[in-house]
């Protein structure tokens, strides 16, 4: 599958949401407009006048040959899926995390969404790129059903996919949450927050409360803690990210709790 050719869906349908929408693999035309609402709230643009400019910035910047060229690097890298891969720009000054703002992404097993601005440095781009393909790999190593997954999974999710940026891209390009606590915050919070609550689907609201620490708990509790579980791992076991691709997550708690 590989990169899909979205620069030229956009350049012939700008303004026709509905055609493009529909174009995505697995999305009917009746789907197509709640699926991009979906899609907007992890940063897929509105058509205007301003990311129109963004769009024409991807495009001098030639941003799909450069998906295309990670696509290669990481695929071969990892031995990972061969999915569909959806560019597009990002919502102006949209940030998921309050930090790095004007990228975004999402991962969704057979297909990866990423929304980009030329704003940014290419090894923003990269991390992005790295950050979600690492999930669609680890999705495939694991072979749950998405039902299975749990709060614990998801901890390890995050945390494994801002390690695999560190290890690739530089820790320079790690958002600010990955060392914005010490490790004695974490294991406290761990403790007062988190460990009662691991079995916990997506589908429960308590879950993204913790993984994205809302409300009166720390901001990015569950990523954070998930970074910080893999790097004690990864020195403990002197692995990188290939050799713990498929790891259960267990493995890392067992090893983390010890």
């Amino acid at each position: 599958m590989g990169v899909y050719n979205t620069k030229e869906w956009l350049m012939s349908h700008w303004d026709e949401t509905l055609e493009w929408m529909s174009k995505i693999d697995g999305i009917s035309e009746r789907e197509a407009i709640s699926f991009y609402r979906y899609l907007q709230q992890h940063g897929m643009f509105a058509p205007s006048k301003r990311t129109r400019s963004t769009f024409e910035g991807l495009v001098q910047k030639k941003a799909w040959k450069e998906m295309e060229r990670l696509f290669f690097k990481y695929k071969q890298l990892w031995n990972g899926p061969d999915i569909g891969i959806y560019l597009f720009p990002v919502q102006s000054n949209f940030s998921l995390f309050g930090d790095r703002p004007n990228k975004s992404g999402l991962a969704l097993g057979d297909k990866m969404f990423l929304f980009l601005s030329p704003d940014v440095d290419k090894e923003q781009w990269e991390a992005v790129f790295v950050h979600e393909y690492h999930h669609c790999a680890r999705m495939e190593k694991l072979e749950k059903r998405e039902e299975e997954y749990r709060l614990l999974d998801s901890i390890l999710f995050e945390g494994l996919a801002e390690f695999a940026v560190k290890e690739y891209v530089g820790e320079k390009w790690n958002p600010s949450w990955c060392k914005q606590y010490t490790s004695a915050d974490i294991k406290k919070w761990w403790r007062s927050y988190v460990q009662d609550h691991l079995m916990l689907s997506k589908q429960n609201p308590v879950h993204d409360r913790i993984l994205y620490g809302k409300g009166m708990l720390p901001s990015m509790l569950g990523y954070a803690t998930g970074f910080a579980i893999v790097e004690e791992c990864a020195k403990k076991w002197k692995k990188g990210t290939k050799e713990m691709l498929a790891l259960p997550a267990e493995t890392f708690l067992k090893e983390w709790n010890q």
